[in-house]
């Protein structure tokens, strides 16, 4: 008699609840890993719950994988080299990886969040930063080439970190482009649609080079519909959409 395979076991576990509950090492390591790497856009925050964030979302729709969320809050492409490459990569030993980074790299700025000036006024009083900024907001505008991230330091972190899945023999990296952002983040930021274009051009030509890279472009919209009061963070109908071009891909 054929024995049946890894795929009829973890449908099997899948759907008895009791055996779910007890049998949780063994689920797990059926399960194929999917590192979910992001900035704050794939967070909760107020007016967005975490059962509305994509990937909350997805994990009830899409039980055969196990998604490992790491997003940090101002995250940009510098933080997937850390630790070597194990702190979102090699600990995990993932089978796929999704990315959804860019915004914190690209958009114009007043002055880097990464530069020293920034960090000293940081640390001053409430006080002195109210009267600064003014000030130096009537001298100084965002620039294009005043980024946190530069375009040129942008490719050269995705291509270090695909080259890296590369070697880990991560199976696909889906990547989810730079959302367009709404009315009211390009009223506060006018260059920063331009920005975006320009760093979402990079994304377009990975698929080229590495063949394993999916690129998606699920906020492509550029209505406020889709995003909290800011005009760019996604609110429950926006995180829906890149939950849904996600789940296309696991059908």
């Amino acid at each position: 008699m054929m024995s049946k395979g890894p795929e009829y076991q973890l449908g099997f576990y899948l759907n008895d609840p009791y055996l779910c509950q007890n049998n949780r090492t063994i689920l797990k390591t059926m399960l194929k890993r999917v590192l979910c790497i992001g900035d704050s856009l794939g967070l909760p925050r107020p007016g967005v719950d975490y059962t509305h964030t994509w990937v909350s979302m997805l994990r009830e729709q899409t039980r055969d994988r196990d998604f490992i969320a790491l997003f940090r809050r101002s995250g940009t492409t510098e933080m997937l080299s850390e630790w070597e490459y194990g702190e979102y990569l090699y600990f995990y030993n993932p089978s796929e990886v999704i990315l959804q980074l860019g915004i914190c790299d690209c958009a114009p700025r007043y002055m880097r969040t990464t530069s020293l000036g920034y960090r000293l006024l940081a640390k001053m009083p409430k006080g002195v930063q109210n009267v600064f900024w003014p000030i130096y907001k009537k001298f100084v505008k965002r620039s294009l080439n005043r980024t946190d991230v530069s375009i040129e330091r942008f490719e050269h972190n995705l291509e270090n970190y695909l080259n890296q899945c590369c070697l880990a023999k991560v199976e696909r990296v889906i990547i989810i482009k730079v959302a367009t952002p709404g009315p009211t983040m390009v009223r506060a930021n006018p260059l920063v649609e331009r920005s975006v274009e320009r760093y979402n051009a990079i994304y377009d030509l990975l698929p080229r080079r590495y063949p394993f890279v999916t690129v998606i472009n699920p906020l492509c919209f550029g209505q406020d519909e889709y995003y909290a009061g800011d005009g760019y963070h996604p609110n429950e109908a926006g995180n829906r959409e890149v939950m849904q071009e996600l789940q296309k891909l696991y059908a």
